[in-house]
């Protein structure tokens, strides 16, 4: 952008005297001095285009650009930005302005306890309240629709749900505890009900608790190093020849009535199937033909005796082994031969 500078200065013309060939205006100055001013106006904003569309934006006295021509920015296209107040930002309403790091963290002190990631809710419309968990030193968050009793005015928790990272003591009635996180309930607790789901709750059970009703347990029950086994003695019926599984301990193999004769059940080698020590199978034969009892590699001793090697179990006689060593067994009964 450029301003226009006089070329000639014409008022010297007028001091010069007539007839002076200097004082003449010659048309090449005129041209010159026009064309100046084209270039200058050419190169000037047209005031009438400022802020339109194609058009030009204007400067305040600042030398800046006037807010008054600049577009508002909008979610779908760039534009100019008003920055909110604290005030703006914690009445959370406004649309157009934007929220600086400042104006977030003055919501966040004064919002602090209703704060939610609704990404984690199923329902983002969801009502739930935040509490502190003093024994897991952190926020939990409670829904209000789940998690307790509505009476007139009166809010209570609800009985048939405890989420908690820890139960003191107490009786819970009927409680349906979902707490994936409780690893350790307290002396005295009392949990009068069949159904505890979700998760492994009851990791450690402390002195002087009762827990009651009927529970059913998958996988492995353990007491100490050992599992936890059966009030009864299973039956694992079998027909023909037979190696004995991990699964057995603790059961008893059966050799039903008319299984018929030849047939051998056999210990596998530690090697093979390894059997903790004190691992107990039961044998019972109920078919008129004798049943042979054999082991592989390892060593089976006849009770109270050094005899080894496979035994005859006759009709309706009970043989117990019991593994004594890693590869050491004592057999033992009525009808073992």
């Amino acid at each position: 952008m450029s301003d226009y500078t006089q070329i000639v200065d014409y008022s010297v013309k007028d001091a010069l005297t007539t007839g002076d060939a200097a004082k003449r205006i010659k048309g090449s100055e005129i041209d010159a001095e026009l064309a100046a001013i084209s270039t200058a106006i050419a190169s000037k904003a047209d005031e009438s285009v400022i802020g339109s569309a194609g058009g030009v934006c204007g400067l305040d006295g600042s030398s800046l650009v006037a807010s008054a021509n600049l577009p508002q920015a909008t979610t779908a296209a760039k534009g100019a930005l008003e920055i909110a107040t604290d005030a703006e930002v914690l009445t959370g309403t406004d649309t157009a302005r934007a929220v600086t790091p400042a104006g977030l963290e003055a919501w966040a002190a004064q919002n602090a306890s209703v704060v939610k990631d609704l990404s984690d809710l199923t329902d983002p419309d969801a009502d739930v309240g935040l509490f502190w968990d003093e024994s897991a030193n952190a926020l939990v968050w409670l829904n209000y629709s789940a998690d307790f009793a509505f009476a007139g005015t009166t809010i209570g928790l609800a009985v048939n749900y405890a989420n908690a990272s820890n139960l003191s003591s107490g009786t819970i009635p009927d409680a349906r505890i979902q707490a994936t996180g409780v690893t350790q309930h307290e002396a005295s607790l009392t949990i009068a009900e069949t159904q505890i789901t979700d998760g492994a709750i009851l990791a450690r059970l402390a002195a002087n608790e009762t827990v009651a009703g009927n529970w059913t347990f998958s996988g492995t029950l353990t007491y100490g190093s050992y599992d936890v086994g059966y009030r009864e003695v299973p039956p694992n019926s079998q027909s023909g020849n037979y190696g004995c599984v991990l699964a057995d301990n603790g059961r008893h193999v059966l050799h039903p009535n008319g299984a018929g004769s030849g047939d051998t059940f056999t210990i596998p080698a530690n090697a093979s199937v390894a059997y903790p020590v004190g691992t107990v199978l039961t044998f019972v034969n109920r078919d008129s033909n004798a049943l042979s009892i054999a082991i592989t590699s390892d060593t089976m001793y006849l009770g109270g005796t050094t005899t080894t090697g496979t035994r005859s179990l006759a009709q309706n006689g009970v043989a117990t082994a019991i593994k004594v060593e890693s590869t050491v067994w004592i057999i033992t009964g009525t009808g073992v031969s």
